[in-house]
């Protein structure tokens, strides 16, 4: 439904049958979850595949069903995981976020609103390796957030 209530539900739920289940009763090391994103990080692929199974049976517990897209691939492929690409050197951000942040940036006449799109981009850019994208795009260097000159506003 979208509502803010569901959201926290789902997570509790996910946290008590699958984040619990999978670190602690089966001891994945490599699992990582933000609300209904997640990724397992293993070995080798008969590990992967294992760790499948028990995902699946732990969600089947609570009438819940894994979207069909999942896979089991090496890292080298690249992660695309929360709007990166990570690779196992480096880190990027997904081609799309680029593109849409270049397209707005042409569109957006207003000073202010370009600074706001700025320190959007400046935030999800400085968890990658995209200092040269970043003043490619921008014209500035990727310095710290308050010399980008906008108000900060929780």
């Amino acid at each position: 439904f979208g509502l803010r209530s569901s959201q926290g539900a789902g997570n509790l739920l996910l946290s008590v049958f699958l984040d619990h289940y999978l670190k602690d009763k089966y001891g994945v090391r490599y699992y990582y979850r933000y609300c209904d994103d997640g990724l397992v990080l293993g070995k080798t692929k008969a590990e992967l595949w294992k760790i499948r199974d028990a995902v699946h049976g732990q969600m089947g517990k609570i009438d819940l069903e894994i979207k069909p897209n999942e896979r089991v691939f090496p890292v080298e492929e690249g992660i695309d995981f929360l709007g990166y690409v990570i690779r196992p050197d480096y880190v990027r951000l997904r081609k799309r976020i680029k593109q849409k942040f270049a397209r707005k940036m042409h569109e957006v006449k207003s000073r202010k609103r370009r600074r706001e799109l700025i320190a959007s981009f400046y935030g999800m850019t400085k968890h990658a390796d995209c200092n040269k994208l970043f003043k490619k795009l921008t014209g500035k260097e990727m310095r710290s957030f308050k010399d980008l000159n906008v108000a900060y506003k929780p």
